[in-house]
């Protein structure tokens, strides 16, 4: 838990770090932990940073944005969600 809470303080403040976790990271859990310092600022911008990785070659890095998106609750992410239950 320590860890995550660490993670979560310097994504917020690190907008580069956060930008390299969601780029780069196989860690399921950076890869959303990131995305949910994305979604904590702007819910509209986090949409459109995760929709992209639900296209993603590693199983962990889409299942982080879609566990986010659904999270979200926008109905803008709806179409986005559906569609990756075709995975």
């Amino acid at each position: 838990a320590n860890t995550a809470c660490q993670m979560v303080e310097t994504f917020l403040s690190d907008a580069a770090k956060r930008s390299e976790a969601i780029a780069h990271s196989e860690d399921g859990q950076t890869v959303y932990l990131a995305l949910w310092s994305v979604a904590f600022a702007d819910a509209a911008e986090a949409f459109r940073v995760a929709t992209p990785l639900l296209s993603d070659s590693s199983v962990v890095r889409r299942y982080a944005a879609l566990h986010l998106l659904c999270e979200l609750g926008l109905d803008a992410a709806r179409p986005a969600i559906l569609t990756a239950f075709d995975d």
